[in-house]
Order: C-alpha cells, then structure tokens, then sequence
C-alpha cells in the first residue's frame, strides 16, 4: 500500500490539482482514481488511535478477500500537519448508487438481486453497520459496498438480531423509502428472507426486531441506557 504525505495544506491543495469535485463531502476524481478524505470531529475520537483511513483500508481489503465487491484502494494519504485529516485513494466504480437511481430503473430484478446480495454478505458474517441505499453501488447488474468504515467481521453467519440491525439504517431514511417505494422495499425483505433460508421461528424473530426498530426511536433507547448507567455509577459512588 503506497503511502502519500502532506507536510503542509499547500502541498496537499497541489495534489488535488486538475481534481474534479464529484459534489460528495471531501470527495474528488482525479483521472480514474476518486479521492476520500475524512475528518476526525470532537475531542475525544477513536479516530485519534486508528484514523478512518486505516479502518477502511482494512476493511476493503478483508470484503475483497471474502470475494464481496467493494473499494480497489491503491494509496492511503497521511496529514503531517492535521492528525484529524486521513484520505484514500481508490479505482472509480462506474454506476451510481441505489438511491441515486431513476424511479424508472429500480426494478424487479434490481431488487430482487439486491436482497440476494446482502444476504450472501450477512451469510459470510460481514455487519455492515452503515448499510443504506447510498452505501450500495449498482453497475451492470451487479452491486458494490463503499463508504466501508464501519464493518464488523464475524467467522459465523450473522445472528437474527444482528441481521435486523443491519436493515435498521436502512429503512429509517423515509426519502430513499418513498422514492424506492414501500413494495420495492417489502420485495427486498422477502428476497432476502428467502435468500437467507430462515425456518419459522428465525422469520418471526427477524419481523419482530425489524418492526421493534422502527417503532422505537434508537437514539432515544441509547440516551435512556446511558443515563440509567450513569445513575447507577453516580450512587455507587455515593
């Protein structure tokens, strides 16, 4: 993995030089390479000890051994003079995204064959927590994970629980929804139950965690566990 460093914003402003700004955050092509750069926020991140860089270096490399079509990445660009900044370079992936599609195009075929690929990923124990129809690249029918920083790795296919969390993103942005349509959305979810071969039992599990994820606000629920800890400690204390 080639390495690129920047010792000061003027030597990195030259890099991004005939760059086209592809209209994403941070986000540039340049010839047939798109570069990503990402931004440490807070004061307190893990992104201090291991930059987003490194994770998603890490991780592509791991998709792309388990033969799920993700990220090429040739060079990782290291920010001497910024700790917070982290980019990447890696091969431009034709196509657009899912949510970018046209109405038009978002067939049945399209969506049957993309609950089929999340179901072979979930079946090679790959969690992708950042799993949405912006996350999904659709070219000539066949589907690309990117943005791929946030992926758990597990040596067993993933558990019901952890299968319904992984929709949870995806069916919370009501924008995608409406323009994926509510039966697209529904054809998905039965294409991927029965790509997934669940018996019964694992079919209503699964409706039951989905539906409990919808109803419920999640943000809410961690905020709620995070204040009942805290008082727990709080008392310990006293």
């Amino acid at each position: 993995m080639k390495k690129i460093y920047f010792n000061t914003e003027h030597s990195y402003l030259e890099y991004l030089t005939d760059a086209e700004d592809l209209g994403y955050e941070k986000t540039w092509l340049k010839g047939n390479n798109v570069i990503k750069i990402f931004n440490t926020r807070g004061f307190i991140s893990s992104g201090f000890i291991r930059s987003f860089s490194s994770r998603i270096i890490n991780n592509a490399h791991k998709l792309n051994k388990l033969q799920i079509p993700s990220l090429k990445i040739s060079e990782e660009l290291v920010f001497q003079y910024d700790k917070r900044k982290s980019g990447v370079v890696y091969k431009y992936i034709p196509g657009c995204t899912v949510r970018d599609l046209p109405r038009k195009d978002i067939t049945k075929d399209l969506v049957t064959n993309l609950g089929k690929f999340i179901a072979e990923f979930h079946q090679k124990g790959v969690y992708f927590r950042a799993m949405h129809l912006g996350n999904i690249i659709y070219y000539n029918k066949t589907f690309a994970l990117i943005d791929v920083a946030k992926i758990h790795f597990y040596p067993w296919p993933l558990f019901i629980l952890t299968r319904a969390r992984a929709f949870r993103r995806l069916i919370k942005y009501k924008k995608d929804i409406a323009h994926f349509k509510q039966s697209n959305l529904e054809l998905l979810l039965s294409r991927y139950r029965l790509e997934s071969n669940f018996s019964k039992r694992e079919n209503l599990l699964f409706n039951f965690y989905l539906n409990m994820m919808q109803s419920f606000n999640y943000k809410t629920i961690k905020l709620l566990i995070g204040l009942v800890i805290f008082m727990l400690i709080l008392l310990w204390l006293i």
